[in-house]
């Protein structure tokens, strides 16, 4: 996981195996996105990660949860 500097992500990575982006928010929410690997690289090399992945990713592929904000 990269530890990107966001005022809503915290950290960002790619599962190549899994084919997930890995996403935590600075809320405390962690998940991922299943997308194709062009599109988290397009994601992991914008200079804005978080407009990016407001841009490309969601509305376009599904989160899935896996701590949401305040939970364990």
């Amino acid at each position: 996981m990269k530890r990107v500097y966001s005022s809503h992500i915290d950290r960002v990575g790619w599962d190549d195996e899994a084919g997930q982006l890995h996403v935590h928010f600075s809320n405390g929410t962690e998940g991922f996105y299943e997308v194709p690997v062009e599109v988290a690289r397009s994601v992991l090399q914008a200079p804005s990660i978080g407009e990016e992945l407001h841009r490309v990713v969601r509305g376009s592929y599904g989160f899935t949860y896996l701590k949401r904000k305040g939970k364990e």
